[in-house]
């Protein structure tokens, strides 16, 4: 089977056929050569991670001109036509311009007798529309895309945690780690911005931590022990005082089981992890309410028992070029952003950001850039934020938030689980 894709600004379009039905062969038509050949170079890495090894081809046309749309057209029916005189390719819509619809139109009248198959994917409604109107439709569904090859289609790359430090993180979510989440998040709830001042102290312990002779074999992994006066010299002015109501978050933790051990005599801080995925939760300010999102995006299901989102990431580092390591020796510096979670329905990407404290209007620049560049148009940005100031600086990030297409989702602190599942299922949606 031949695809006959018309090359669009939107990558995702340009793929749908060929992850759903794999074709011996795609022909791409646009007018830029350069460009095309660039994308397909892009999406042969998709397919061929799929184990999809369909061949490129790239015809250029002035898409300006209709006759020059409409005689290649027309070549490709004549190559394309099998013993029974009828057209033996597929022509996918998605994403045509005007114009070369108006060709397509022109070509499947002329060639009327020859049964040409038309199709259009609508990504956004989840179906594949039957264009030529004779009930068939070669493709059964709109392909359902990962994080990553979400990121692929678009240019990039995600680097992870064994390719860079600081990279995105695969996480074993097994039940008793989800439930670790739920047992995290409900100690930070009870008061975010106190939870961020506590955890600042922890992440501060992680860093100073005594024991890091990992040859030693009494080395504990999940172990911190940190001496307290180089944590509130570290943290400067009014750490004391943190430090004063530590126990109010780790009593939380410790009753939770997140924590099996603490200690503090005045002179040095111990604390004994559950397990290092644990660990890693409580490694930053701001984590525990990126876990809560991810972890609910993961157990959501439609009425039918299938997952609402087909893939969920967080803490996904993104390199722009898709080139995450250079030669030795080079002077390439990466541009990489990092966004706390991303969620595919379908091919339908949500780009989350989650700010557990402050924020700015900042944060809505950086979050879409990222989700223009990596998700087009049918990219969906949401900003979670449960510490927007209730002043005019409020008022600005709302409205700023409202201007740019950005959902806000205020204070899930006090939402419930169902609410919050509610809110999540339908981030997707426009």
């Amino acid at each position: 089977m031949v695809y006959v894709e018309y090359f669009d600004e939107e990558d995702v379009n340009n793929v749908c056929a060929t992850l759903v039905d794999a074709p011996e062969q795609v022909i791409f038509i646009g007018g830029n050569a350069k460009k095309m050949k660039k994308a397909a170079s892009q999406y042969r890495k998709v397919f061929e991670a799929r184990g999809i090894t369909t061949r490129i081809v790239c015809l250029s046309v002035n898409v300006n001109h209709l006759d020059d749309i409409v005689h290649l057209l027309s070549n490709i029916v004549e190559s394309n036509t099998d013993e029974n005189g009828k057209c033996s390719c597929v022509f996918d819509l998605t994403g045509g311009r005007d114009l070369v619809l108006v060709a397509m139109g022109i070509v499947y009248k002329i060639y009327s007798e020859r049964e040409i198959q038309m199709q259009r994917f609508n990504i956004s409604g989840g179906r594949v529309i039957d264009c030529d109107a004779d009930g068939r439709k070669f493709s059964a569904c709109v392909p359902q895309l990962t994080a990553e090859e979400c990121i692929m289609i678009h240019g990039g790359g995600i680097v992870y945690a064994n390719q860079k430090t600081g990279g995105t993180r695969k996480w074993n979510n097994n039940e008793g780690f989800l439930e670790d989440i739920d047992g995290i998040w409900e100690v930070c709830r009870r008061d975010v911005r106190r939870w961020n001042s506590q955890i600042n102290l922890l992440e501060t312990a992680n860093k100073m931590k005594i024991i890091e002779n990992t040859d030693d074999p009494d080395y504990d992994p999940l172990l911190i022990e940190a001496n307290i006066a180089s944590i509130t010299a570290h943290l400067g002015r009014g750490s004391e005082k943190k430090l004063d109501s530590f126990d109010s978050v780790i009593s939380g933790l410790r009753q939770n089981g997140i924590l099996t051990e603490y200690s503090s005599d005045g002179v040095k801080l111990r604390v004994r992890y559950k397990n290092e995925q644990v660990r890693a939760c409580l490694a930053k300010v701001g984590q525990a309410l990126e876990m809560k999102i991810y972890s609910t995006a993961l157990k959501l299901r439609d009425a039918n028992g299938k997952p609402i989102y087909n893939d969920v990431m967080n803490g996904v580092v993104i390199d722009w070029d898709g080139e995450i390591v250079h030669p030795k020796g080079s002077r390439i510096k990466d541009t990489e952003n990092e966004i706390d979670v991303i969620m595919m329905h379908g091919a339908i990407p949500v780009f989350v950001s989650c700010k557990n404290g402050n924020v700015d209007t900042d944060e809505l620049y950086k979050l879409c850039s990222v989700a223009d560049r990596f998700g087009g148009k049918y990219a969906r940005r949401v900003l979670v934020a449960n510490a927007v100031d209730e002043g005019a600086a409020g008022d600005h990030l709302r409205q700023r938030a409202a201007d740019m297409d950005v959902r806000l989702i205020e204070n899930v602190q006090n939402m419930n689980d169902e609410e919050l599942c509610r809110v999540i299922t339908n981030l997707w949606r426009k």
